[in-house]
Formats: structure tokens, C-alpha cells, sequence
């Protein structure tokens, strides 16, 4: 054999050898040093969905809405679910007592405490007053927009914007105040990493403005004006701890339940939690909860403790209480 031959033969063992061996040390790494602990009260049996909570009460609902995107609370703790052409209103017991037509389809969906829908179709952001009249709407910028969440307060409407990966503050009438999170945003913000349709936020008890960064697993703080809070931020990769998010881009949805306290959904492996002071408090619905490979699952959190998970392709909502 020829020394051109033998060397022909000898360089793809080597380099079968040496991804061989480059497998191994990262599942080896992995396994010995994962991203994060496990909580030492904390335990699982399947990895990486974790273990449901067992102080839990579940009711499910079937609801009719076409193609539902998103939901909120509003007011009497009805639930609002955003779809095709129309908001349907939803009360405690799941019985949908009215319909708000819009036109298109709704993708966010936010409800003040008296009653005004911020809606957010494929195009155009919607006020709808308590009555379900369309009073306001403007445009998105941007040339191919994907609005995924909506949140206000009284000056201000805050969209979540999954092209440009940036959320859009305006003014009640309209007009663009700033962006948020671009990254001259102050102190090493390097920007949202959006890689699938899911960008979250929602205004907390500090008035900041807490906005998940699904590629990086991470939920981000910032002010209304748009400076980082770098030390406020939390959330890390995990494919071991239920601590952790999984996949490549996850908490798909973040919601508050108050005193620090917050839901995450995710996908991939689709599974809710709640957390409490940046740490877990507990998984409320796992993935045997939903439909197999099931994403979008949108919460919303009722004045009496309970939260509400809307899982689209089966048109269900999950009332769920964690008992104390």
C-alpha cells in the first residue's frame, strides 16, 4: 500500500475518532457540570419536564374561539381569549358570555382593570372599550411585523415585537415613544435573541417592565424608558434542573401573579411553572397536560389565585388552583 493510499485511509478514522471523543466530553460535561443545581427540596423523576406539583386542583374547558393566539384577566376575573376575527369573553366557570368582533387575527391580547382590550392583530394595534367598540388602532412599523404580546398602563402601550426582536412603546394615541432593547440600551445589553414567534412581557408591581429573552432563557428587566436592570434579570439554560428553561428558545409566555411572583410556559417540552423571587416554586401542568409537542400556551393569573392556561390546538383553557 502506498504511503498516499495509507494516508487516505488513516484520516477519516482520525476524524471519526476525534467527534467520537468531542461527543463524549460534552455529554460527559453536561452531566458532571450542569448549568445550574437542582434544588436540594426539589425533586423529579423524568427529566427534563420535572414533576408536577401535587396541591393542585385542574379544571378544563372547551371553548369555541377560532385559532386562539393569547389571553389576559380582565375585569370579574373574566378571561378574554384573542383568535380569528374575534375576542371571546369567558367567565370563572367557563361559559363564554360575549364576543367582540375584530377584524383579523388577534396575536396579543391585554386587558386593563376597566375593562379596555389592547389587541394586537398581524398589523394593526386595537383599543377596544369596555363596550367592545374599537375607539383607536394604529399601525405596527415595520415591514413584516409579528406582534406576540401587549401590555399597558395608563400613558403607555408596550408591544413585544418578534421580527425586529424589540419591544415598541407608544403613547395612547399611537405615536412611538422608544424602543426597548436595542443594545445601546446601557451597561453590555447585547439585544433580545428571538428565534421563534414567542416574546413575552409584562409591567410588574415595581412598574418595571419584565420582558423574556427566550434565546438566551432569560428574563430581562428594564424601565419605561428602556434602561437595563442588569441585576434584576435572572433565568439560565437547563437541560437536567426543572430550575432551568430547555430548548433553544424558552419561557415562550411570562405572566405575574404578584408579590414577585411569576408564570412561565415553555415549549418543546411544554410545561408551566410558577416562580417566586427569580427561584422555582413549583411545575403546575407538565407535558402531559397538552397535546404532543404543544406551543402558545399563553396564561393568565385571576384576582383569586388561580391561573388560567390556554392551549390552542385543543381549544382548551386549564383553570388551575395550587392549594396552600
Amino acid at each position: 500500500m502506498s504511503d498516499e493510499n495509507r494516508k487516505n485511509r488513516i484520516w477519516p478514522i482520525a476524524i471519526a475518532i476525534l467527534a467520537s471523543g468531542v461527543i463524549v466530553f460534552l455529554m460527559t460535561w453536561d452531566m458532571i457540570y450542569p448549568r445550574d443545581d437542582v434544588p436540594g427540596d426539589y425533586t423529579y423523576t423524568d427529566p427534563p419536564a420535572g414533576k408536577e406539583m401535587e396541591n393542585v386542583v385542574r379544571k378544563i374547558v372547551q371553548i369555541d374561539t377560532p385559532e386562539p393566539r393569547d389571553m389576559a384577566a380582565g375585569p370579574k376575573d373574566n378571561v378574554y381569549v384573542g383568535g380569528r376575527d374575534r375576542i371571546s369573553v369567558i367567565d370563572r366557570s367557563g361559559k363564554t358570555v360575549r364576543s367582540i368582533e375584530v377584524d383579523g387575527l388577534v396575536r396579543a391580547l391585554y386587558v386593563g382593570s376597566d375593562g379596555t382590550v389592547y389587541a394586537a392583530t398581524e398589523t394593526k394595534v386595537l383599543v377596544i372599550d369596555p363596550a367592545g367598540k374599537t375607539v383607536r388602532s394604529w399601525d405596527i412599523p415595520g415591514e413584516k411585523p409579528v406582534p406576540t404580546d401587549i401590555a399597558a398602563d395608563d400613558a403607555s402601550v408596550f408591544l413585544a415585537e418578534a421580527t425586529d426582536a424589540i419591544v415598541l412603546r407608544f403613547d395612547m394615541e399611537g405615536k412611538l415613544v422608544n424602543r426597548i432593547g436595542t443594545k445601546a440600551d446601557g451597561d453590555g445589553f447585547a439585544g433580545f435573541s428571538v428565534p421563534s414567534p414567542f416574546f413575552s412581557l409584562f409591567i410588574g408591581g415595581d412598574d418595571m417592565l419584565r420582558i423574556a429573552n427566550p434565546g438566551k432563557h432569560r428574563i430581562e428587566v428594564f424601565t419605561k424608558e428602556g434602561r437595563w436592570i442588569k441585576g434584576l434579570c435572572w433565568g439560565q439554560f437547563s437541560s437536567k434542573s426543572p430550575q432551568g428553561f430547555t430548548g433553544c428558545c424558552n419561557p415562550t409566555h411570562i405572566t405575574s401573579l404578584g408579590s414577585g411572583r411569576c408564570v412561565t410556559s415553555e415549549k418543546g417540552t411544554p410545561r408551566v411553572k410558577i416562580y417566586g423571587d427569580c427561584k422555582l416554586v413549583g411545575i403546575i401542568a407538565g407535558p402531559g397536560r397538552f397535546a404532543e409537542a404543544e406551543q402558545g400556551l399563553a396564561t393568565a393569573c385571576l384576582t383569586d389565585g388561580r391561573i388560567c392556561i390556554l392551549e390552542p390546538s385543543g381549544r382548551r383553557l386549564h383553570f388551575i388552583e395550587v392549594k396552600q
